[in-house]
């Protein structure tokens, strides 16, 4: 059945790309296939109604995840949406570098306005990546749950910082 429903090239390439990326967005799927985005979205449907992609909505952003080979766990799913955006990503980066950051303190490493750091934390505490130590002045994560994601789908993100980081994980065993 899935060869069937594969044989198409479009097809094909929105599900490979799927299986390669997964949490990947709309407009990266876009990037990555190189269809119109009214192909792409008539393509994904199909792969959907057919059951070899499932999409995940988060607030606005929807990520799409393949439902066979490497199945992706529900919480990772949740890492993967969140960290697929650039400055989640990079505010969690962060705190895998400095843990115990304040919102101060990390409001200096970033160019951006305090309350645009502060609606992304909130995201991330939302999400249950990040929380707050036990006074609740600082920002903590679960670093090993963060690393693993970050390891497993690291072949998935195309961001330096990420690579940079795994190799300095790896190596402080």
């Amino acid at each position: 059945m899935e060869e069937k429903v594969l044989q198409l090239e479009a097809r094909r390439r929105v599900f490979e790309a799927v299986k390669e990326f997964p949490g990947i967005h709309m407009r990266e799927l876009q990037r990555k296939t190189g269809l119109a985005l009214g192909t792409l979205r008539y393509q994904i449907r199909f792969l959907e109604k057919h059951g070899l992609i499932v999409e995940k909505k988060e607030g606005r952003l929807v990520t799409y995840y393949p439902t066979s080979g490497k199945v992706v766990d529900a919480r990772d799913k949740k890492y993967l949406t969140i960290l697929r955006q650039e400055l989640p990503r990079l505010i969690v980066l962060h705190l895998m570098m400095h843990p115990h950051s304040a919102h101060r303190e990390m409001k200096g490493h970033f160019n951006i306005s305090p309350s645009t750091l502060s609606y992304h934390l909130k995201r991330l505490m939302e999400a249950e990546i990040i929380g707050k130590d036990a006074r609740g002045r600082y920002y903590v994560l679960d670093e090993g749950r963060v690393a693993k994601v970050l390891i497993t789908y690291r072949q998935s993100f195309v961001d330096a910082m990420v690579d940079a980081f795994v190799r300095f994980w790896e190596n402080r065993k």
